[in-house]
């Protein structure tokens, strides 16, 4: 799990164990979406900002994946 400026994230999985990561709104407690992961979530995520831009670097399975968050 981690929190942003707007955000609350957790990893998870779908009704039909789809791995995905959930982005709940801080302020509000509404679900704002999901993204589908290619593996399950292990061990927690990491952030980072570069050049003004958010990324957050998942384990997934036995290899890393990095997305870079929307901007509000």
């Amino acid at each position: 799990m981690m929190v942003t400026k707007t955000a609350f994230i957790y990893a998870g999985q779908l009704s039909d164990d789809t791995p995905a990561l959930f982005f709940v709104d801080k302020v509000s407690g509404d679900t704002m979406g999901y993204v589908e992961v290619d593996d399950r979530v292990n061990y927690g995520m990491s952030t980072y900002v570069h050049d003004g831009k958010q990324y957050i670097i998942l384990q997934t399975g036995s290899k890393l994946t990095a997305m870079a968050l929307a901007d509000l």
